[in-house]
């Protein structure tokens, strides 16, 4: 029969199964003694807990209501959260040390444990349309799925390696030291009490559905692999994008304007990628991708790896660009799922475009007044669009140079010896600044009306 009192002491130091019947207590006191078996206790009212010692065995706490404590658990196996259809809360916030938290029996209501003695491996929690909050300073491993409406990771210099096993939660936040996370449902970055998403050290996110954010991103290396990640809406702080170790499965846009940051790499297959800075961005690793758009007023540095891109564009004026792709490329219109379409480039400084292959266009290179268009090594076919530059330079050209600029531009010096050059202007003047050996070609034409 179930056992009704104020306070339950458990004072012996035994086994104790009291999960069979709906007790109603409304403290439950095992500090007394370290357990010398196994403890299970219900109550579906809920109950608030004192402090217990598990002497390296179970326990087992089931209720529909609320439970609470006081003081830790600690020196405990596996600790098991239950509900009898009622989604029981657990608030167990208190120095705890488990070595298993089970929590995916049946659906919980909200969740907020804390471990921080060495970490904790979660065997499943499930809260349903409940948010779950873990903290610890230790390593969280997983060996069973997370479902959470809402799951907040905390916990000075923690690290939750969370993707070994497909979670499933609607929104992810937190403030710790390394969080490695899977969810191939899709998550949004936002508010689980904590706002955002910030490590000391690396973040890395996995999903083959699509990843965004309402809130801010902050992280050392940023690793994001296998899906569609639209981080573009907030301003983030990360040092390092290294998104090449899969390949996306859908378009990438990714914003930080503090101080720019690092791309180690990004593979996105045949999608599209969208960056944006105020500040600069270069690049220690390959961008692959159908599309780069640059955006926001920053600088591009990405001349040290060798790109492999289809088309190059930008949404409105960026600083500067000095880019590099030798498999050729296009400048050209680059539409990007959850950023924004670009039509050709716009810079307010200097441009520099370096290719052995072929460059094309399809849209026009515009090129701020006090700045130059720099032409590297490659074939560049770009009279199909009147562009609007005000100084053209070309280094150690590979194959011939079309050029059309209806504004007239000045030449401050093209080699293309052995090559062919053809420049045009309708309307405008072309004239040479007065450097020596202006160009060098096997042929000139001039074209205009």
């Amino acid at each position: 029969a179930a056992i009704t009192a104020a306070t339950l002491e458990l004072a012996g130091g035994g086994t104790y199964t009291l999960g069979t019947q709906n007790n109603a207590v409304t403290t439950l006191d095992v500090d007394a003694a370290a357990l010398g078996g196994d403890l299970s206790f219900r109550d579906d009212t809920g109950f608030a807990m004192t402090g217990v010692d598990g002497g390296a065995n179970n326990i087992t706490l089931s209720t529909d209501g609320a439970v609470t404590q006081t003081a830790a658990i600690t020196n405990t196996g596996a600790l098991t959260l239950l509900s009898n259809g009622g989604g029981g809360a657990f608030t167990l916030t208190q120095a705890n040390n488990v070595t298993t938290l089970d929590g995916d029996t049946n659906t919980l209501g909200a969740v907020s444990f804390t471990d921080n003695t060495g970490g904790f491996d979660v065997a499943g929690l499930n809260t349903g349309a409940n948010n779950a909050t873990l903290s610890s300073t230790g390593v969280v491993t997983q060996s069973a799925a997370i479902t959470a409406a809402g799951l907040e990771l905390l916990g000075a210099g923690g690290n939750y390696d969370l993707d070994t096993v497909n979670n499933a939660v609607t929104t992810l936040a937190g403030n710790t030291g390394i969080i490695d996370f899977l969810d191939n449902t899709g998550f949004t970055i936002g508010t689980v009490n904590t706002v955002g998403l910030t490590t000391t050290g690396n973040m890395t996110l996995t999903s083959n559905g699509s990843v965004g954010q309402t809130q801010i991103l902050r992280a050392d290396t940023l690793f994001l692999e296998n899906g569609t990640f639209d981080f573009n809406d907030i301003d983030n702080r990360i040092t390092t994008l290294d998104a090449d170790n899969t390949t996306l499965g859908g378009d990438l846009t990714f914003q930080d304007n503090l101080g720019g940051f690092i791309i180690a790499g990004i593979d996105a297959g045949t999608n599209n990628v969208q960056l944006e800075t105020i500040a600069t961005i270069t690049e220690t690793g390959t961008i692959t991708a159908a599309g780069l758009l640059l955006g926001s007023t920053g600088g591009y540095d990405l001349d040290t790896s060798n790109h492999a891109i289809t088309t190059l564009a930008t949404t409105g004026t960026v600083g500067s660009i000095d880019f590099q792709d030798n498999t050729g490329f296009s400048i050209g219109t680059v539409t990007v799922t959850g950023g924004s379409t670009g039509n050709g480039i716009t810079t307010s400084g200097v441009t520099t475009l370096t290719s052995t292959g072929t460059v094309t266009q399809t849209q026009a290179i515009s090129v701020g007044a006090a700045a130059t268009l720099t032409l590297e090594n490659g074939t560049f076919d770009l009279n199909d669009v009147n562009n609007a530059i005000s100084r053209l330079f070309t280094t150690s050209l590979g194959g011939d140079l079309t050029f059309k600029d209806d504004t007239g531009f000045s030449i401050n010096g093209l080699d293309a010896v052995g090559r062919n050059v053809e420049l045009e202007t309708v309307g405008g003047t072309i004239t040479d600044n007065g450097v020596g050996n202006a160009v060098r070609a096997n042929g000139l034409s001039l074209l205009g009306a």
